[in-house]
Order: structure tokens, then C-alpha cells, then sequence
């Protein structure tokens, strides 16, 4: 069976040690994420081990394993920026603005600087987002799946403007992302099955989901 990553319920928490090193960091200017000192190597240790877990190992955007399509990168869902060019750098180490994505989906040639926030709040949770986010909003309120044209693949078909703004920033129905879900779906049962059941595994994998 095919599993799309549901909304992230767990979210990211620091420790008493973190909180003080963070206190130490504030108003975190443009480059704090990228500097190279003890304290922030631990940082990104920790939040990359919790969302690890969080996330059962899996991309927050296109939901494949971790290292199926590449490796995991620590993303700020509203972008940080850098030092020349900071963004929502309040925002730098909000728990709920860190998620894990595979280098597919975080590479910067995809969202790069593309601003994520439509309406921001000081808060947080008050702020309105163009994409499907990973902590508060449900994908299945969004995306159906369907095969694509080879019928060779499964693709995300948008249902929101939210989910046509994901699907295209990330590129998450670009060749290598299709073919890793119907690899993923189908790999086990083609086992004791003939391949030329393919696709009836794949319409069966998407009717999971209805």
C-alpha cells in the first residue's frame, strides 16, 4: 500500500540546554542558521534526530523514504534566508516552520527564496501559507492520487490552489518522484505477481485512499 505522508503531529521540542542556547541567539539575524560554532552543530543534530523520528523517516513533501529519491536536509518551510539576503529569520528555529525533506524537494533550484507566507503574523500559527503545510494542514484535504500518463506511475493531482502551488514549487510529479511511488507501491506484491499486473496494483494502491 502506498502511504502519503499525513499532517505531522509531533512536533519538534528542545531541551532546557537548547532553550538557553537559543535565548543566546535571539533576534537571530540573517546567518545565525549557518554558522559553524559547537552550539549550532548540536542544534541541528538534535532537530534533525526528533524529525527523524517524527516523521518515520519519510520527506515531508513528497513522502518517499529517506535516500529512495536522496537524502534528508533540514527545511524551513518560510524561508530563513541568509546573511545577505535574510527572510522570516524570527522564524529560524520555530518548531513548526523545521521539517525534514529529501534533497529532491529542498534543492534551490526548486522553492529556493520563493516566499511561502501570504499574510505574516507574529505569531507563528497566525500566518497564512501559499503551500500545504506539514504541520497544520491534512494532504488528503488536498491531493488525490492518480497514475500518470505511462501508467507507469503515481502522481499527486492537486484538489486545492495549495496543492498546485506544493506540486509545483517542489516538483513533486517530476519523473524521479513518480516513478520512486509506483516502485514503492507495487515492489512487494510483484513479487508473487506477473508484471503485467502493474497497473491494476497501482489503481488498487490509489483506491486506498478512497
Amino acid at each position: 500500500m502506498l502511504k502519503m505522508l499525513v499532517q505531522i503531529k509531533d512536533r519538534l521540542r528542545y531541551t532546557k540546554a537548547h532553550k538557553k542556547t537559543l535565548r543566546k541567539l535571539r533576534p537571530f539575524p540573517g546567518g545565525t542558521w549557518d554558522k559553524k560554532s559547537p552550539q549550532i552543530k548540536d542544534l541541528k543534530s538534535h532537530i534533525k534526530k526528533i524529525l527523524l523520528f517524527n516523521q518515520g523517516e519519510k520527506c515531508a513533501y513528497c513522502s518517499q523514504p529517506f535516500n529512495i529519491t536522496s537524502g534528508a536536509e533540514i527545511e524551513h518551510i518560510a524561508p530563513k534566508g541568509g546573511a545577505v539576503y535574510p527572510r522570516h529569520t524570527e522564524f529560524t528555529f520555530t518548531a513548526h516552520n523545521l521539517v525534514l525533506a529529501c534533497h529532491l524537494c529542498n534543492s534551490p533550484v526548486k522553492k529556493g527564496r520563493k516566499d511561502t507566507i501570504i499574510s505574516k503574523n507574529i505569531n507563528y500559527r497566525n500566518c497564512t501559507f501559499n503551500i500545504v503545510h506539514p504541520y497544520f494542514d491534512n494532504v488528503y484535504d488536498h491531493y488525490k492520487l492518480t497514475l500518470d500518463d505511462t501508467l507507469s506511475g503515481i502522481i499527486y493531482k492537486p484538489i486545492t490552489n495549495k496543492a498546485k502551488n506544493t506540486i509545483d514549487i517542489f516538483d513533486l510529479n517530476n519523473e524521479a518522484h513518480v516513478t520512486a511511488r509506483g516502485e514503492q507501491s507495487v515492489a512487494k506484491q510483484l513479487k508473487t505477481h506477473d508484471v503485467s499486473k502493474s497497473r491494476e496494483l497501482l489503481l488498487a494502491a490509489i483506491q486506498d485512499y478512497k
